[in-house]
């Protein structure tokens, strides 16, 4: 795919698929890798599965996918970011804006696991949970967002926040 563009894998599932973005400068494009020999951007896949899903966003970053194809990462328009869903197999919804506020202003997904919950960073280092549960936000507070688990047996996850010189670990209730 490069286009003679750096491409940067971030997040890899069992499937041997990736995700990314290609470029060192504005405008980024965030790259979906199949696992076998296609690298597509994740423009042109949501185009191609919904010409109407974007309604303008260009999808600049994919950080983290999950075992199920879900794609998190940050979207952008009129200079405003936007954390967001792409589900590939989700022909009828493929990309998914997180739902924003005055206080998750230019967010951007940071991590998500199976159950598409997703771990989010906001404008001024904020982090927060979505659950895709409940469709809400638990706000962990300030620093940078690590990781996440799958739900456990009780529908629990865990969060890993830094902070500093150390991190935090927080058990969040799926449901």
């Amino acid at each position: 795919y490069s286009k003679g563009r750096e491409v940067n894998a971030h997040d890899l599932n069992i499937h041997g698929e990736a995700c990314g973005y290609a470029g060192v400068s504005a405008p980024f494009e965030a790259i979906w890798y199949d696992g076998a020999e296609t690298t597509w951007t994740l423009n042109d896949l949501v185009d191609l599965l919904d010409p109407q899903a974007r309604g303008g966003w260009n999808i600049e970053y994919a950080e983290s996918m999950n075992d199920a194809g879900q794609i998190t990462g940050g979207a952008k328009r009129d200079g405003q970011t936007a954390a967001f869903i792409v589900d590939l197999h989700d022909a009828a919804n493929p990309f998914a804006l997180l739902p924003t506020s005055l206080l998750i202003e230019n967010s951007n997904g940071a991590a998500i696991n199976n159950s598409g919950d997703v771990l989010v960073r906001a404008t001024g280092g904020i982090v927060l949970f979505y659950s895709s549960d409940t469709q809400d936000y638990t706000l962990l507070g300030d620093g940078q967002a690590e990781g996440i688990s799958n739900q456990d047996t009780n529908g629990n996850v865990i969060v890993a926040v830094s902070h500093d010189q150390s991190t935090t670990r927080f058990v969040v209730s799926g449901g």
